[in-house]
């Protein structure tokens, strides 16, 4: 039986939440699109992690996908369903908030958006990025928030302050969190009031929910088969495009896909008989100003048919795709509808496999990281195909 459904508007989203109950030994399943088959009832499924794909949409269709899964949901007699949102608060929150609020029925919906280990954290109702307000200087091409005020954010949902000293308020619950203690406190919390049923925030307050939500399982260490490691990279966030710089001057061969002599199949596929590591990336320096839809779209199927057509050609033992609109676009070319995620590597940096292509995955946010992270990424990589799988 599911007891718990998590909702996420891209497929990293998905990804990063649903490894913190994989992590805890919980059977967990992140679906590509919310067009899937729900788990039989002897599936040892117990959480649902669902990317409803609805970051770039209309706030109407993206309202219309997140009640009919948490509609679903409620049929299905899953106690909790937890609404997922950007650690940098990007996409359609209000109205895929109101969906979740307007499909249950239920007055009140704790929502604490912080992600302390990604330097994401809320003070005085604002969104901070290691410690500073947000700036929208630092925010995406393709996904721009022009403030640091979560209430204007989510605006014209009510939102109102909460503290774990005070009665819930009806409406989005809005608590302030600095650190992983705060969450655990407001989780604690929750499940004190009964407000459980619903819970909005990012990956870091979904590690809190095995505890209150009493779930339990077996810890499994991955055992990945040694060979190559392909690194593809949609993002042009400026976190990615630098972590690309600092894997290219540790010597990774590097190729883009949007610079002169841009890469191709067969150069990638002569970079790979030549190392054990190839990153093919977008562009070296991010681009002035926001991008249009277009581009986004012409992007992404430019990327994700160029990975299509490689990995017709070659097997990496390892696949690590950064940027959720990279990874949908990728894992539709392959016609993947689901993934296991298996652990965390880094905060937010997860290692999955996707049982009908018997491969390893590892997905990154585009936003996600400092300059080595995935240098370290790789480097943690090769540390699983050196040891035997063993059960904790």
């Amino acid at each position: 039986m599911i007891s718990l459904l998590v909702i996420a508007d891209d497929f990293t989203g998905a990804m990063d939440t649903g490894v913190q109950l994989s992590k805890a030994g919980i059977k967990t399943l992140v679906c590509a699109s919310p067009d899937f088959d729900w788990p039989a009832e002897e599936s040892a499924v117990q959480v649902l992690s669902v990317n409803t794909e609805s970051r770039h949409i209309t706030p109407e269709k993206a309202y219309s996908i997140v009640k009919m899964l948490t509609e679903k949901a409620i049929r299905h007699s899953v106690p909790c369903i937890y609404k997922k949102v950007d650690s940098m608060l990007r996409g359609n929150l209000s109205a895929e908030l109101a969906a979740v609020l307007d499909a249950t029925g239920e007055a009140v919906l704790p929502f604490a958006p912080a992600y302390p280990k990604n330097g994401r954290t809320t003070e005085n109702g604002q969104l901070c990025v290691n410690g500073v307000p947000f700036s929208p200087k630092s925010t995406d091409p393709f996904s721009p928030v022009d403030s640091a005020d979560i209430a204007s954010i989510l605006s014209p949902l009510p939102v109102h302050p909460a503290t774990v000293k005070t009665p819930l308020p009806n409406g989005v619950a809005l608590f302030n969190a600095k650190t992983d203690a705060d969450l655990q406190e407001i989780a604690r919390f929750a499940e004190r009031e009964n407000a459980t049923r619903i819970l909005s925030g990012c990956a870091g307050f979904a590690s809190m929910l095995p505890n209150i939500l009493h779930l339990q399982g077996r810890i499994d260490t991955p055992h990945i088969p040694g060979g190559k490691f392909l690194l593809i990279s949609g993002s042009l966030h400026p976190n990615t495009l630098a972590q690309i710089e600092a894997l290219r001057k540790s010597g990774v061969p590097v190729q883009y896909m949007f610079e002169e002599n841009a890469a191709t199949v067969p150069s990638a596929q002569k970079a790979l008989q030549k190392s054990e590591i190839l990153a093919v990336s977008t562009v070296i320096s991010p681009p002035q100003g926001n991008l249009s839809e277009e581009s986004r779209l012409a992007a992404r199927e430019t990327i994700s048919a160029f990975a299509k057509e490689l990995l017709e050609a070659v097997t990496p033992s390892v696949l690590v795709i950064v940027g959720g609109d990279t990874l949908s676009g990728i894992m539709e070319k392959l016609s993947i509808t689901s993934v296991q995620p298996l652990c965390e590597l880094l905060p937010g940096v997860v290692l999955g496999f996707t049982p009908q292509r018997k491969q390893f995955i590892v997905t990154k946010s585009g936003g996600f990281g400092d300059a080595n992270t995935l240098k370290d990424t790789l480097e943690l990589l090769t540390t699983y195909t050196e040891q035997k799988g063993q059960t904790k």
